[in-house]
């Protein structure tokens, strides 16, 4: 398990009295969840005094930390050495560059953080796989490059399966090749997330222009789409082999609340870093829900705007328990809830993901002591 040697609080002047946990979405049904209780542990961070921005109790994490560290140094490293792609540049930086820059001392508690928390579900063979993904999806997010397309499109053609006519002539070729063959197989045993995420990532990889946005609402719609939401749920469902069809309307309202809660807890951990980042430019648009609070409201406070955010976000936090109760008040089959359970992880994971990653606060945010990962476990 790691070691948690960061917490970033987004909004330090959060009162303690709003620290509180509301709802708990496990043990809901008459069979505990197999994935969640095979393949994870259940943490309180309140137990180390982190911060602690949802209002759903608990976090779960992956008991299978040690391979997901491998199977993404091992992505990185081909990254690194792959010479179709070390030398193209991204944003004045080349492939490989930020390949091995992702390798440097303190990886652990960078992205590879992310599938730990939001796919605790998933087993060994399964996490190995989303690590892949996951990865892809954050290499997608941070570089949206043209002169990437052809890099793209090989790479999503491999993990597709389309290229079984063109034999791989690279490492990472073969890797992604064995990648594809391995969510085929476990899609055959059992769901079919593994085809749905593979479609999701490559949505991923389309950069879409926010446009003219002229409400908070019309902004979410946005944000759903460009955080990758669908992605998340697709790996979600991959995690517990489930079937449950995505598109089907009784489902509708609860993944598009996780798709907002998804972005708002994005937006509100990256609004200090996107600032700062405008201000070293000094050109550019901003993009982020605080902003488009702040102004939709008149607000003369960014932590004002902060404070609705996060309102927002726990709106969306009991639309989605609202939502799961009339469900299975309704009925469902054991495989539709877990899938359900799984989605709940994955938006509880993203935000502890997001606080003790050193993506967004960096290392002003490191803790004095580290916690072991024992010292939450409920």
């Amino acid at each position: 398990m790691p070691i948690i040697a960061y917490a970033y609080n987004p909004w330090p002047t959060l009162p303690a009295s709003t620290n509180k946990q509301l709802f708990y979405f496990h043990h809901r049904g008459q069979v505990k969840n197999p994935f969640l209780t095979a393949n994870s542990v259940e943490l309180n961070p309140l137990l180390a005094k982190l911060p602690c921005l949802s209002s759903i109790g608990y976090v779960h994490a992956s008991r299978h930390w040690d391979a997901n560290l491998d199977a993404t140094t091992q992505l990185l490293t081909l990254l690194a050495a792959d010479a179709s792609v070390t030398d193209m540049e991204v944003r004045g930086i080349t492939i490989g560059k930020l390949a091995r820059k992702g390798l440097e001392p303190g990886f652990e508690h960078s992205m590879v953080l992310a599938t730990h928390y939001m796919f605790p579900a998933g087993d060994k063979n399964t996490g190995w796989r989303q690590t892949q993904n996951s990865a892809d999806c954050y290499k997608a997010e941070e570089t949206d490059d043209k002169t990437l397309h052809l890099f793209q499109q090989d790479f999503l053609r491999r993990l597709e399966g389309r290229s079984r006519s063109d034999p791989p002539s690279t490492p990472l070729q073969r890797y992604l090749d064995d990648v594809d063959r391995g969510i085929e197989s476990e899609d055959k045993a059992g769901g079919n997330g593994g085809k749905e995420m593979l479609n999701e990532l490559r949505n991923a990889f389309r950069s879409i222009d926010p446009g003219k946005i002229h409400n908070v609402d019309g902004y979410l719609e946005f944000r759903r789409y460009d955080v990758g939401s669908m992605f998340c749920v697709a790996a979600a469902k991959f995690s517990v082999n489930s079937a449950t069809p995505l598109d089907h309307p009784r489902y509708s309202r609860f993944l598009k609340s996780f798709g907002n809660h998804l972005g708002l807890m994005n937006d509100l951990t990256s609004y200090d870093k996107e600032v700062r980042a405008l201000e070293l430019r000094g050109v550019g648009q901003m993009v982020n829900v605080v902003d488009a609070v702040k102004k939709a409201t008149c607000l003369q406070s960014t932590e004002d705007a902060k404070t609705v955010t996060w309102m927002l976000q726990i709106q969306f936090e009991k639309e989605m328990m609202d939502e799961f109760d009339t469900l299975l008040a309704q009925g469902l089959s054991d495989d539709d809830r877990w899938f359900l359970e799984a989605v709940l992880a994955c938006a509880v994971g993203n935000i502890m993901y997001s606080t003790t990653t050193t993506r967004y606060g960096g290392e002003a945010a490191k803790l004095g002591k580290s916690h072991k990962t024992s010292e939450l476990l409920v």
